[in-house]
């Protein structure tokens, strides 16, 4: 299998991505990519996946918004080819370091279509070339743009973007800029995953309108389950701490 020596195994998710398990080396050789990366770019403010916080600041910064949309890109790394790798790392690297990063940060993904040689799913590395790769591309100047306009607030957490205005007129026209712009930049919108323009959307389990966020119900009757299932004040006390982050009201719940 090509590219096999970089990866132990690999298996395939109900979403039918692939995740594959990197060796020792790949891993190592991964975080050291990262590294690289992080001393020459610095990712937008608004990229909750690359900062303290993750997904509940992703949702919580647009509490103040009065109507939302979300879209998901579908099989976001493997959009990430080695070709767009390339072109986006030259400007920081040059073209000779770029490609090589490129060749050693993809593997060969089996598609209906074929193969492609694109980012995977378990690699070190991938989220911060994903990101890197999106915020240079169409959708990512679409999203940058947006969240500069007034009365519009735009968050994105890896293959997320959520987006919240002051008006429906204006939550509309972001959407169809982020459709026209993920088009131009070759990512795939998942249809079966986006929502609104509307006053309230559901995404990473957690309800959110306008002032107002909490955990779905049955993703809250796991938490307590496990809350009062827990072996240790460690666990009860991170349990307690997520929820407390999402919901003041349901955290007293636990208690």
């Amino acid at each position: 299998m090509q590219n096999s020596h970089k990866w132990l195994s690999r298996f395939r998710l109900k979403s039918s991505t692939w995740v594959y398990v990197p060796t020792l080396e790949t891993l190592k050789e991964g975080a050291f990519f990262k590294k690289l990366i992080e001393l020459k770019w610095f990712p937008p403010s608004n990229y909750y996946h690359l900062k303290n916080g993750g997904h509940v600041e992703a949702v919580k910064c647009h509490l103040g918004g009065k109507y939302f949309v979300c879209v998901d890109i579908k099989k976001f790394f493997n959009s990430i080819n080695r070709s767009r790798i390339t072109r986006e790392l030259k400007p920081y690297f040059g073209y000779e370091k770029s490609r090589a990063i490129a060749m050693e940060s993809t593997v060969s993904i089996p598609l209906v279509a074929g193969q492609i040689f694109a980012l995977p799913f378990g690699f070190v590395q991938s989220t911060i070339i994903a990101s890197l790769c999106l915020r240079k591309s169409s959708l990512g100047k679409t999203i940058d743009s947006l969240n500069k306009s007034e009365g519009v607030r735009v968050s994105v957490y890896v293959d997320d973007i959520i987006v919240s205005t002051q008006c429906l007129e204006k939550a509309e026209a972001a959407l169809l800029m982020i459709q026209k712009s993920a088009e131009r930049s070759g990512f795939l919108l998942n249809q079966e995953k986006s929502q609104g323009p509307c006053d309230s959307i559901t995404v990473f389990n957690i309800e959110l309108r306008q002032g107002f966020m909490s955990i779905v119900d049955w993703r809250f009757n796991e938490l307590l389950l496990n809350y009062k299932e827990a072996s240790s004040d460690k666990q009860k006390k991170g349990i307690w701490g997520y929820v407390n982050s999402v919901s003041p009201v349901q955290a007293l719940i636990l208690l």
